[in-house]
């Protein structure tokens, strides 16, 4: 069939009982279905839970998700990404010679836990042994920040390096 996909889709016989079936999905004109590996075969949406733990059976061993669909990355591993995104915060501020928001931190923080939780490359970067994982989580906080600048203080964003927006270190004051 062409412009046929299969894919997972959550069912449930009842409420208490769900569970993953496969599903054909017909393109309508071109376009393709949702991708959304929870969408159920009506649209409804499978809890977190139940859809992580039942992918993470198809995955390999090193890319499965944390156990509990809350895990952080401090719950992981031994990096606590606040103290990762004041240290990325306060050498664009001290580059800058400008103070930075402290909530933009706290933003920093909570965009690195949600992308954690969803995704598996992600926490592949951040389990790395030794200092790899803290310079992984440091180099996607620059290029966050820098989206932020771009989006909040663009007058900020000029001054900064183009190197910057790919999660480059700041090279020293000048």
């Amino acid at each position: 069939m062409a412009g046929c996909r299969v894919r997972a889709a959550l069912v449930s016989a009842s409420s208490s009982d769900p569970f993953l079936v496969p599903v054909v999905v017909m393109s309508n004109r071109g376009r393709s279905p949702s991708r959304s590996p929870k969408a159920g075969v009506s649209g409804m949406q499978a809890p977190d839970s139940i859809a992580t733990s039942k992918r993470a059976g198809m995955k390999g061993e090193k890319d499965r998700p944390p156990r509990r669909a809350s895990a952080r990355i401090e719950d992981d591993t031994p990096i606590i990404p606040c103290v990762v995104a004041e240290h990325v915060c306060e050498g664009a501020s001290v580059w800058l010679g400008e103070a930075l928001p402290r909530k933009w931190m706290l933003e920093l923080a909570e965009r690195a836990n949600v992308v954690y939780q969803h995704n598996a490359r992600f926490r592949q970067l951040l389990r790395k042994r030794g200092d790899a994982g803290r310079d992984w989580l440091a180099a996607f906080m620059r290029h966050w920040l820098y989206a932020l600048l771009a989006s909040r203080r663009p007058d900020l964003c000029q001054r900064l390096p183009r190197a910057y927006a790919v999660g480059r270190d700041l090279p020293p004051p000048h």
